[in-house]
């Protein structure tokens, strides 16, 4: 019995059990390698016709190869990538499509596995609301996204008067062109980010684009807003001639996410770092290191495990209410010594992490020493009718080797900490 052919198992179950159009498009040529019998008949084709062609004869917006290299590029990273095009069918017309991509092993060569979706009803829908200047005028006036046109052959931008109101000016305002207004106003930091964005699409890596960033208001203050934009204009060489877009205010859900993940990162009792995120940096530092020992350069790693002497005995003498009061006061404590690349993390309990990059093992000594001994002779009072002290115990281990891990390093850090309880604590011992 002859072996089935998986690529014509895949082809059989494609055409039974998918209600879109498929074709199959070869990576190195845009070569029609398959076309499914929906898509014979939105192209008014048979498929041995079809896997006669090449994409740059059937797909309208597709007219260089350098743009379909960026488009295969563009699948390789998001895979079931999304578009709308038009394609050219037997009778010269043309059919508005939806097409999802992706990146496929189709009869031994890397291939792209596209699902087509005939949408020209609804474009026929989308153009009769664009040709309706009441329903336009509506739009453009109260919706809540703002909406941009950008003429980059004119190089001139048309903004609704939402965008207006996203800057809080009025456009009789605007003493300079109003690209130049809208440029002006995003954040110094986030323009870099946004340019490169744009510039990609431009340069045809990008069907649509997506962007953040922050946008400076008449009175100096900044709101997240998002932007999206699609080329809707193209010239004979394919190069984009105009751009439409939309531009929406995010500065309430951008705050929520930020407030998520700062929780997600930080210990909410004594706001400094968590333990998941002082194993993010760890391995960071570790990665580092270990990296500036196979350079032939110093690894500049110390971690310090901090673990302050009888905090039980606080708890139970004073309450838990001037337990927390004290873990926060001694990592107010701690925050004073931390510069450069050091980072201090709450492990558990009254346990602490201090992680430090780039200083030499010498100087982290020293200042774990001078640490310790300023901590003890500080006072905490908190709510307390009278002062108290309290110290700290302190383990250090230094990176020495590739071979050194997390495990190792912190078990060493950890087991020089119970050194130091064990010789009286308010000290520190060195791994």
């Amino acid at each position: 019995m002859s072996e089935i052919n998986p690529d014509n198992q895949l082809i059989q179950a494609l055409s039974a059990y998918v209600n879109e159009a498929i074709l199959i498009i070869k990576a190195e040529d845009a070569q029609c390698l398959y076309a499914s019998p929906l898509a014979c008949k939105y192209l008014q084709s048979c498929a041995v016709s079809l896997q006669e062609k090449t994409l740059f004869e059937i797909d309208q917006e597709l007219n260089n190869f350098n743009q379909w290299q960026a488009y295969v590029s563009q699948v390789q990273i998001d895979n079931a990538h999304a578009h709308y095009t038009c394609l050219s069918r037997h009778d010269n017309s043309e059919l508005s499509v939806e097409i999802r991509a992706n990146w496929i092993r189709f009869q031994e060569v890397e291939s792209i596995l596209m699902t087509v979706r005939d949408v020209s009803a609804r474009h026929i829908y989308e153009n009769k609301v664009l040709d309706d200047k009441v329903l336009r005028t509506f739009t453009l006036h109260e919706a809540q996204d703002g909406y941009w046109d950008w003429d980059l052959v004119e190089n001139s931008l048309y903004l609704s008067p939402h965008c207006f109101h996203l800057m809080r000016i009025n456009q009789d305002e605007v003493s300079c062109s109003v690209l130049e207004q809208w440029l002006s106003v995003i954040h110094p930091q986030d323009k870099k980010a946004a340019f490169q964005t744009i510039d990609n699409h431009v340069r045809g890596r990008t069907e649509r684009f997506k962007l953040k960033y922050r946008l400076r208001q008449k009175s100096g203050e900044y709101i997240w807003v998002q932007g999206r934009g699609a080329t809707v204009e193209r010239d004979e060489d394919g190069n984009p001639t105009r751009i439409l877009g939309s531009v929406i205010d995010i500065t309430e859900s951008e705050s929520t996410a930020q407030n998520l993940l700062w929780h997600s990162q930080h210990d909410a009792l004594t706001k400094v770092y968590n333990r998941k995120k002082g194993y993010e940096f760890f391995h960071e530092y570790l990665m580092k290191a270990q990296q500036s020992l196979r350079d032939g350069r110093p690894a500049l790693f110390q971690i310090a495990v901090l673990d302050i002497d009888d905090f039980k005995r606080v708890n139970d003498q004073y309450g838990h209410l001037v337990g927390d009061a004290l873990l926060q006061h001694f990592t107010d404590f701690v925050q004073n010594y931390i510069e450069g690349e050091m980072i201090l993390a709450r492990w558990g309990g009254e346990e602490f992490v201090l992680l430090s990059y780039g200083r030499n093992d010498l100087g982290f000594i020293n200042l774990i020493d001078h640490l310790v001994k300023r901590y003890s002779s500080s006072t905490f009072k908190g709510d307390l009718a009278k002062p108290i002290h309290t110290s700290v115990s302190v383990g250090v281990a230094c990176f020495k080797n590739e071979s050194d891990s997390i495990a190792s390093l912190f078990k060493a850090a950890d087991q020089a900490m119970y050194q130091a309880k064990a010789e009286g604590k308010n000290t520190f011992c060195l791994a």
